[in-house]
């Protein structure tokens, strides 16, 4: 059954059952027992940011594991239409593809992260490279939404417009951002994973613009993310 066809009542009960303690299944969402109990007993009045924490943290449970049984399909599931415009839905899954992008580059814990995007303050474990990592990675990802989604604004795929996103993303980390590589790159924790020659840069980015970045369909956005970053 799909997830969004599941009311709020019985995916707690279900991830109650699965947790086994009310406790864990509260600070599993970051609230307290009573507030448990008052979603239980009327879940009309659980906020939209924590209907989407409850419909994750169902899918973890219940949906995902389910992806590992072979040779199974499964019907694609539209987000809600408003989604989109609505920042109490929108936003905390913003939050969390930031994180997950800076979680790979950066072994960064998820509450350094919340610091920073909280109180913009250097934790004290981390360096400056790494807090502007984080920050601008956020930041970069809300005001794409912003452009795009809130004022309407596409933002074709170019060349110019990806090396804009670069100086956005790398600001403060990188003295080049904005520019091609003149150095051959290394990709942090992946070992033998060869990436293009600085002096190839430009002519292979220039075709996976006009190519690669065409995709539609899941798998070939996949294999074009995946070309993309050992451009």
């Amino acid at each position: 059954m799909k997830y969004n066809k599941i009311g709020y009542f019985e995916k707690l009960d279900q991830l109650q059952k699965a947790l086994v303690y009310s406790t864990k299944l509260s600070e599993a969402l970051g609230i307290s027992r009573r507030t448990l109990l008052n979603w239980h007993q009327k879940p009309e009045s659980i906020s939209a940011k924590y209907r989407l924490d409850i419909d994750v943290l169902y899918c973890q449970h219940f949906l995902i594991p389910e992806w590992d049984t072979p040779k199974q399909s499964f019907e694609a599931v539209l987000l809600p239409d408003d989604m989109p415009h609505n920042e109490a839905l929108f936003l905390p899954f913003l939050r969390k593809l930031s994180y997950g992008t800076i979680e790979i580059e950066t072994d960064m814990a998820k509450t350094d992260f919340d610091k920073i995007i909280d109180e913009h303050k250097l934790p004290k474990n981390m360096d400056r490279r790494t807090f502007h990592e984080g920050f601008n990675a956020y930041m970069t990802h809300k005001q794409l939404w912003q452009r795009i989604v809130e004022h309407g604004q596409p933002m074709p795929i170019t060349e110019e417009n990806i090396k804009t996103l670069h100086a956005d993303f790398m600001r403060g980390v990188y003295d080049n951002a904005g520019f091609y590589s003149t150095k051959m790159r290394v990709m942090r924790h992946l070992e033998d994973i060869q990436t293009t020659e600085p002096e190839d840069i430009a002519e292979e980015m220039n075709r996976w613009v006009y190519k690669e970045a065409k995709a539609t369909t899941l798998e070939t956005i996949a294999k074009a993310h995946a070309y993309f970053i050992l451009t």
